[in-house]
């Protein structure tokens, strides 16, 4: 099941506006849109399922930051970075001390309580690197000394294949540890086509509280050995990450002023007066801005994180259910 039902509300303005007359002047505004720039990103946050999803999306970059919710009651922790741009993002697992899949050497402290992985609140932004990278930024407290687990940089076929399915991961996508300190870590992962990458920075924010021990794994096929160790004393440390990727854009983001009509002064239609209940929604408008979050001017989106990877066979499949009551303009 998605994260959060964000497809509906495009099914039902499509059902409003079924046997209503095509408007081209208005139905074709949206190529040309204002997009969301810098000063004004679009971000909203949502807690379902033992997850939570954090989502931001600006001139720069479009992501979906999954955490682990602070009532699940699981040993190991998950960190979830998808960008819609190139169907990509980076997974990784962090698991207590006392795991047994844990790296720690026996002179490490046992940890007090259940590991807890959480964004510091108003962290996240759009970065950008060299070569035309460009993803996301944040910050995350760790509670208690944490070893790196499994990790997943590349598709987000591979990394929901991995985290909701088999748990099967093929050696052959395994990131590389290209540097390392007791104060930061890169992962990075070369696509197969040689033509994309994908990095993933861990930086210790104060290295009095926190450091890292980490090291090249025996073969070449063994993941990164990665731990997390809080200072005597310490309860809570805080770790900022960086995830940049150089894939193709999906275009700019649409903003919600350019999809649903916020204040009707004449006497409108049905697809109107739906557009613009869901801008006016009781919930602060919080299915249009779901919505918004799934439409570029490129394509849109069909889903969260799970579904960033066949948005186009789900729009076929749905549309294909509708063409009985569809317009033949507004299937096109």
């Amino acid at each position: 099941m998605n994260e959060f039902s964000l497809l509906f509300p495009l099914i039902l303005a499509a059902l409003c506006a079924a046997k209503q007359p095509f408007n081209y002047e208005r139905d074709l505004s949206f190529i040309q849109p204002e997009i969301n720039d810098l000063s004004d990103p679009l971000t909203y946050f949502v807690d379902v399922a033992g997850y939570e999803n954090t989502i931001y999306r600006d001139g720069v970059t479009s992501a979906q930051l999954l955490f682990s919710s602070s009532n699940s009651t699981s040993m190991i922790q998950r960190f979830i970075a998808a960008f819609p741009q190139g169907n990509s993002g980076a997974l990784m697992y962090f698991l207590n001390s006392d795991d047994s899949q844990a790296t720690f050497n026996n002179t490490v402290q046992q940890p007090n309580g259940r590991l807890a992985v959480k964004l510091v609140n108003n962290s996240l932004a759009s970065a950008r690197g060299d070569y035309n990278m460009n993803g996301i930024r944040g910050s995350m407290t760790f509670n208690n000394n944490a070893s790196l687990g499994v990790t997943i940089l590349g598709s987000v076929r591979a990394i929901r294949d991995y985290a909701e399915g088999y748990y099967h991961m093929d050696p052959i996508f395994n990131y590389t540890l290209v540097n390392y300190s007791s104060s930061q870590v890169t992962l990075r992962r070369a696509w197969i086509n040689g033509t994309f990458n994908m990095i993933v920075t861990l930086t210790s924010s104060d290295t009095s509280k926190l450091t890292f021990d980490a090291y090249p794994p025996a073969t070449s096929l063994s993941p990164v050995i990665c731990n997390f160790i809080l200072g005597n004393g310490v309860t809570m440390a805080t770790v900022d990450f960086l995830v940049l990727f150089n894939e193709s854009s999906i275009g700019p983001g649409i903003d919600k002023k350019h999809l649903f009509l916020p204040a009707p002064n004449v006497s409108i239609s049905a697809l109107d007066q739906a557009l613009t209940d869901l801008y006016n929604d009781q919930t602060n408008g919080l299915p249009a801005t779901e919505v918004t979050f799934l439409t570029h001017t490129s394509k849109f989106l069909a889903g969260g994180w799970r579904f960033l990877t066949y948005f186009g066979r789900d729009d076929m499949y749905s549309l294909r259910l509708f063409m009985a009551l569809l317009q033949p303009e507004a299937i096109e």
